[in-house]
């Protein structure tokens, strides 16, 4: 009953990810990602359905019974109690890969974009430099000066977009920020 509270409690817990996220099929990019999802949610049911035991022999008060007979009883119980084991066990281990899936997608597919432009208090005009981050990717889309590195944060390498805003920044520069995924 433990294991299938921690499984529930990670099912929930993927899914708040997922709505954290904010997962939008569009043109069908998410379609594996939600297969993967909906294969795991539509398994987690499995849990709750242990196979039904029928014990090989009935006893009745008041008569003996017989070892052969109990032990048969005891063996069907140990039986059925493996075979949960083994679905969850095997539920588990289908649980675990979900979260590398959607690290690894957000890690190719998403990208953090950063911009400025100058002289632009309140202006609606696009950004005269910017660029683009990911797990995977730096890309400097416009503008000179501007980095892509790599460095160790408290032992961790994140890739890091570093925009160089040319001087001093004051009221009138404008900075943009914005998350996209393909």
């Amino acid at each position: 009953m433990n294991k299938t509270s921690d499984l529930n409690t990670r099912i929930d817990e993927l899914q708040r990810e997922i709505a954290d996220l904010k997962l939008r099929s569009r043109r069908g990019r998410w379609m594996p990602l939600l297969y993967a999802l909906c294969g795991a949610l539509l398994a987690a049911p499995l849990l709750s359905m242990a196979g039904t035991v029928t014990l090989p022999h009935v006893f009745v008060n008041g008569t003996n019974a017989d070892a052969d007979q109990v032990n048969a009883d005891f063996n069907a119980l140990v039986t059925e109690s493996n075979d949960q084991d083994a679905r969850i066990a095997a539920l588990e281990a289908g649980m675990s890969a979900l979260p590398t899936t959607i690290r690894d997608y957000v890690n190719t597919n998403c990208y953090l974009y950063y911009g400025w432009r100058d002289n632009c208090a309140g202006c609606t005009s696009d950004p005269t430099k910017w660029g683009r981050v990911s797990g995977d990717d730096c890309v400097n889309g416009t503008g000179a000066d501007n980095t892509c590195t790599v460095p160790n944060l408290n032992g961790v390498p994140i890739r890091m977009y570093g925009l160089n805003p040319d001087g001093d920044v004051d009221t009138s520069d404008k900075f943009y920020i914005g998350l996209r995924c393909f």
